[in-house]
C-alpha cells in the first residue's frame, strides 16, 4: 500500500520478513526499556506478519500483526515503531499500515 501526504512524500507499508525488521525491533526494545508482553511471539513461526514502513523510499520503521493464537480469527496490530525523525508522519504511516494489512484491531503492550 502506498499513499502520498499533503507534502507529496510517498509513504508505504509492505509485508516483509522478521529478519528485515530485526534491527528496528532492537531499537523498539531499547526505547521501550521495559518488559514487552508479546515479545516472544515473533520467534514463533507463522504467528506474525511483519510490515516495513517507508517514507520517500527510505525504511523508517515497522509494524507487527499477530495472526495465530488468541488473534487467530482477529488479526491484531500489536507492535508499531517509527524512527524519531519521522514521527511527525506517525499517524499517516499508521493509516498506511492499517490499509495495507486490512487490520482493524490494535493491542498495546506494557507502557507502549
Amino acid at each position: 500500500m502506498t499513499a502520498h501526504t499533503s507534502s507529496g512524500m510517498e509513504l508505504s507499508a509492505n509485508q516483509t520478513t522478521l529478519e528485515e525488521i530485526g534491527a528496528w525491533r532492537d531499537l523498539y526494545r531499547q526505547e521501550m526499556n521495559c518488559q514487552i508482553i508479546h515479545d516472544s511471539i515473533h520467534s514463533r513461526p507463522g504467528w506474525t506478519l511483519e510490515y516495513v514502513l517507508k517514507a520517500g523510499g527510505a525504511a523508517v520503521g515497522y509494524g507487527s500483526i499477530a495472526v495465530v493464537g488468541p488473534w487467530k480469527d482477529k488479526p491484531t496490530l500489536y507492535e508499531f515503531y517509527v524512527l524519531p525523525h519521522y514521527r511527525s508522519r506517525l499517524f499517516d504511516l499508521f493509516a498506511v499500515l492499517l490499509a495495507a494489512s486490512g487490520v482493524n484491531r490494535i493491542e498495546t503492550q506494557s507502557n507502549d
